[in-house]
């Protein structure tokens, strides 16, 4: 299946009368093979917020109604279509004191979603989803420390949802940079069954010019998701101011075996830019001898033009079977 083309429109936030605050974000995507199933799906969301502030800007609020439209035309003759309309109460304060060598941020909110309209019509199927929000509190909480050459960023963030009286689990992110060097964490920790369900650690370096990076990633198994363990290796090189190489290696710890690795040159200009790369990936498949694996190779080949959209082709060359 590949994307020919894509079209986008966005336009940014912007006052449009007093404290009122919209944007708009619109696109058509054309999903096409040579033989076989098709569809074209469009999409609009429209977001529009009020702000209002007291007591000196120490206290800041805004309520946002956030409509939202997907439709799925199918080659086949059917439609789907879904709606959402939800409403937000965000209540919130920003706070900064200057030291002598840093200065320090805190910015605590409380985000209320109390109204919930959705719609949906036509057959499920992978490109729109039949799903809505659930009233909910989220709390977060953000944290920054910035001096001259480091910082430090802290966030940490849950949601309550209010009809089924539970809470999701508990999302804490810490970043600690130093001059081009970085150290980040972050994880996820479920309350009602006391444990880490993902932890994520990530080293590297990054100029702009020049990035490596390696990371440990640990998924516990939960809700159809697999128990997974990978070890990832991340990189570019800015030839000049706009082309770019980079590689990408996944090796998964858990079965002791490479998933993938991906190569790959890109350019970017104001108004235009594209990518290619090749991607060989390892993938398990399960048959009446026992599992083997399929070692799939593909070309990726993508161009934006800014803000239009732009077209992603992929081609699968041979796939080659390892194993039963």
């Amino acid at each position: 299946m590949q994307l020919l083309p894509q079209l986008n429109y966005h336009r940014f936030s912007d006052n449009f009368y007093d404290n009122f605050i919209g944007s708009i974000d619109m696109n058509v995507y054309n999903y096409t093979r040579k033989e076989g199933y098709r569809a074209i799906k469009k999409s609009l969301l429209l977001p529009i917020s009020y702000d209002k502030s007291f007591f000196d800007d120490y206290l800041k609020t805004t309520i946002t109604e956030q409509f939202s439209l997907e439709q799925l035309d199918a080659s086949d003759g059917g439609t789907t279509t879904s709606y959402n309309a939800n409403t937000f109460l965000k209540i919130y304060t920003n706070l900064s004191k200057n030291y002598k060598t840093f200065s320090h941020q805190i910015a605590p909110s409380v985000v209320f979603n109390f109204n919930n309209t959705h719609y949906f019509s036509g057959e499920q199927n992978e490109y729109i989803s039949d799903t809505s929000l659930q009233k909910n509190i989220s709390f977060k909480l953000s944290e920054y420390l910035i001096a001259k050459n480091w910082s430090i960023n802290h966030i940490i963030s849950q949601v309550y949802y209010t009809d089924t009286k539970t809470f999701s689990d508990l999302l804490n992110d810490v970043t600690f940079r130093y001059n081009s060097y970085y150290l980040e964490n972050n994880f996820k920790y479920s309350k009602d069954k006391n444990r880490v369900n993902y932890d994520s650690t990530t080293v590297g370096y990054d100029n702009g010019e020049l990035k490596i990076e390696v990371s440990n990633t640990y998924q516990r198994a939960m809700d159809g998701i697999q128990n997974s363990n990978t070890l990832n290796f991340d990189s570019y090189w800015m030839v000049d101011g706009m082309h770019k190489v980079f590689a990408q290696y996944n090796y998964d710890l858990e079965l002791d075996k490479e998933k993938y690795y991906i190569i790959g040159v890109s350019m970017k200009k104001k108004c235009w830019n594209y990518s290619i790369s090749y991607k060989k990936e390892t993938v398990p498949s399960l048959t009446n001898d026992g599992v083997s694996n399929l070692v799939q190779k593909t070309i990726y080949f993508e161009i934006e033009l800014v803000p239009l959209g732009g077209i992603k082709q992929q081609y699968q060359l041979k796939t080659e079977k390892v194993g039963k």
